[in-house]
Formats: structure tokens, C-alpha cells, sequence
């Protein structure tokens, strides 16, 4: 038996802490959220030979019960003004060229005191340049996270 081109999984995370507890729609939570994918470090194994693959899977957990339903902007690199926290999201021409996806997130569920947004069987083709992505995470309605609250985001890729 051989083993598919798609065959590596690479699980980057990301946990922070939102500096406001002011944010509206289209407000950045966290500024840009950078996503190694040089070296997964679960196996060892390099991201990706291709530099593409499947975003399959996201996962977005925070604490405290709170949520923000909203989505996942990638790009390749930085914008060319990045955002930061609590800055409005806003693009430029150039931006376009390096947008790979964007992924709206499935709706928050509580467990315990956390809330979490699972969005599975995404299936999106990603292109990158480099070992990074860069990810804002832009909500589309008032969310009501406060200082301190921690946010972890898990992107699960299939790379070749």
C-alpha cells in the first residue's frame, strides 16, 4: 500500500489574549494572528512540499462563556497596513494578492464556561508563500469579549 500525496496534517494553534473590551463588527480581535507551518510539532515533518493544501477543519475556544460569531480572514503575508486589535478591518488592492480564503465560522456552543465554534469539513484548496499564515479574525456582530478573556484557535491542514 502507498501512502496518498495528502498525507501530512499539520494542527498550528494559536492562543491569545484580546487587549479591549470594546470591539464592534468589523473590529479585529487579536491584530494579525501569524500561523507557523514550517515544522508540525507533533511529527516532525515539514509543513507542506507544495506549499498548498486542505483547510479541513477550525476550531475557535474561549473562556468565560463568550463568543464572537464572525470569520477567518488568511493571506499569504501581512497586509499592507496591518490591523491592530480592535483596529477595523479594512483592505487595499494590494491585499487582494495575498487573500487565500475566508471561513465563516459555524455559531458558538457553550461547554462548562467556555464557548466554542467548531467548523469542520471546510475543504478549502490554501495556497501559501513561505512557512506562515496570517489570520485576522474579523466578527460580524458585537461580541462581548473582555479583557483577559483567552481565545485559542486550532487550524487542522491537510498538506501534501
Amino acid at each position: 500500500m502507498t501512502s496518498s500525496n495528502l498525507d501530512r496534517w499539520l494542527f498550528p494553534t494559536k492562543t491569545f489574549t484580546p487587549d479591549s473590551a470594546a470591539y464592534s463588527a468589523n473590529d479585529v480581535i487579536g491584530g494579525a494572528l501569524v500561523f507557523d507551518l514550517g515544522t508540525n510539532t507533533t511529527t516532525g515533518q515539514i509543513g507542506s512540499s507544495t506549499g498548498h493544501g486542505l483547510l479541513n477543519k477550525i476550531l475557535v475556544a474561549t473562556d468565560e462563556a463568550i463568543n464572537g460569531a464572525g470569520s477567518l480572514w488568511f493571506f499569504t503575508s501581512d497586509l499592507a497596513t496591518p490591523v491592530a486589535d480592535n483596529g477595523a478591518f479594512a483592505l487595499v488592492l494590494a491585499d487582494y494578492t495575498k487573500w487565500v480564503a475566508t471561513v465563516a465560522l459555524n455559531s458558538f456552543v457553550t461547554v462548562g464556561t467556555n464557548n466554542l465554534s467548531y467548523t469542520p469539513d471546510i475543504n478549502d484548496e490554501i495556497h501559501w508563500i513561505g512557512t506562515s499564515l496570517y489570520v485576522y479574525y474579523v466578527p460580524s456582530g458585537a461580541p462581548n469579549w473582555g479583557v483577559s478573556k483567552n481565545i485559542y484557535i486550532r487550524l487542522d491542514i491537510l498538506t501534501q
